[in-house]
């Protein structure tokens, strides 16, 4: 009887430590699950700053070399005189970063672009990995999410699945006007919009963000999600990644 008492002791204490464990554990993963996740979130950030600067770096080189920048040109102008590439027009029609793309990284991704043309030197201003893990186009059916790189049909997204916002001072003026980022919701507000903000173009309007510059890169971020009623800064435009920040 002792023993087997000693026995059912030893078994019940084995079962407590099993348990005190499997606690352990828990909080661990509680703990480390967010920081990895963060952390992870970080890392694409990062990756995402970087593509732009390369994106900004060889719309230059392509502008310096060819005294042009690289746009169609019957390539339809915002509303502020520039060139945004992922943006929908008044009339519907969604305007993708493709053929930017296309002039970019010397390749003919079928968009009319006539790329023997319009890059005769055949200049790679910009080498990206292809991948066709999604497309990442609104209106598609079925409707996969896109991957980091450059889809088939040419569009450029960044690390999250979203597609790089590209705007050009296609006027000249060394003002460059981003469709979203030129909206009065966007940096009206004082300080709670963005910083650099003055009158846009030639004085017409109320005062909007125009950056002191000719290329502007962004993405949705991590959320992918715009809010066009909302500031910069706030509801879902907080996280943007921005080239100019």
């Amino acid at each position: 009887m002792k023993t087997r008492h000693q026995t059912n002791q030893s078994k019940a204490f084995t079962l407590v430590e099993l348990l005190v464990v499997i606690a352990i554990v828990g909080i661990l993963a509680a703990i480390i699950v967010p920081v990895v996740g963060r952390s992870m979130v970080k890392a694409k950030v990062a990756t995402a700053k970087k593509e732009m600067a390369d994106i900004a770096a060889a719309i230059k080189s392509y502008q310096t070399t060819y005294s042009r920048w690289p746009v169609q040109p019957n390539y339809i102008k915002n509303t502020f005189g520039d060139v945004t590439f992922g943006w929908r027009d008044t009339g519907g029609t969604y305007h993708d970063n493709s053929t930017l793309m296309e002039l970019l990284c010397n390749r003919d991704y079928g968009r009319g672009t006539d790329v023997a043309r319009r890059n005769p030197k055949k200049i790679q201003f910009l080498d990206l990995s292809e991948n066709s893990d999604g497309d990442g186009y609104p209106g598609l059916s079925p409707y996969k999410p896109a991957a980091n790189g450059v889809y088939y049909r040419g569009r450029y997204h960044d690390p999250f699945g979203s597609e790089y916002r590209i705007s050009v001072d296609f006027d000249g003026d060394n003002l460059c006007a981003d469709v979203f980022y030129g909206r009065p919701q966007a940096s009206a507000g004082g300080s709670t919009g963005l910083k650099n903000r003055k009158q846009l173009k030639n004085g017409i309007g109320p005062e909007v963000y125009v950056l002191e510059g000719t290329v502007m890169v962004w993405s949705l971020g991590p959320d992918k999600l715009l809010n066009e009623n909302a500031k910069d800064n706030e509801s879902t435009n907080a996280d943007n990644i921005l080239s100019w920040k």
